[in-house]
């Protein structure tokens, strides 16, 4: 059976350990609600796509998305199609303040809503023990030394009877 330190089990100790190691993994995604319809932006664009540019044309509204969603400068995109060009138009802004009609075709603009990272797992149950006490301590004993000399010397602080669970001076 695993013994006590200063009254309690070395477990909760591990489920401490364990509750700091837990690392959330957050698969939230962005999304996308339209900003304005029939219109443009007055920003600058970071990329333009399918206006005559350099670059090749984006087909779909979801590569436009998928355009703006890999790069975290952008948080609007434009997307449409734009008869007399032939060709969609999808470009991409950091923001875009509202320009005025788009006269060539049917091209909205959309805000990017960053995803909230999830709650990570630890939080509300970070003292998970387990089911039953182990039969051996998981910690060698200069180390289970080290902790119990460490509580000590937060204990009673300069004789003041303070203690403290922080690291650094102590007035």
């Amino acid at each position: 059976m695993v013994g006590r330190i200063l009254g309690v089990r070395v477990v909760a100790v591990l489920a401490v350990f364990q509750c700091l190691s837990v690392v959330a993994a957050s698969e939230a995604e962005d999304t996308y609600e339209l900003l304005y319809e029939d219109s443009w932006c007055l920003e600058a664009p970071l990329l333009d796509f399918g206006n005559g540019g350099v670059n090749p044309t984006v087909l779909s509204d979801a590569e436009c998305q998928a355009v703006c969603t890999n790069d975290p400068s952008c948080g609007v995109y434009m997307f449409g199609y734009q008869p007399t060009a032939a060709c969609f138009r999808c470009a991409t802004y950091p923001k875009c303040p509202k320009g005025g009609s788009y006269s060539d075709g049917d091209v909205n603009v959309y805000m990017r809503i960053r995803a909230v990272p999830d709650t990570p797992a630890w939080i509300g149950n970070c003292f998970v023990l387990l089911a039953e006490p182990m039969e051996v301590a998981p910690f060698p004993d200069d180390a289970v030394a080290r902790m119990r000399r460490y509580f000590l010397d937060n204990l009673n602080i300069n004789a003041t009877g303070r203690m403290t669970a922080s690291p650094g001076a102590v007035p």
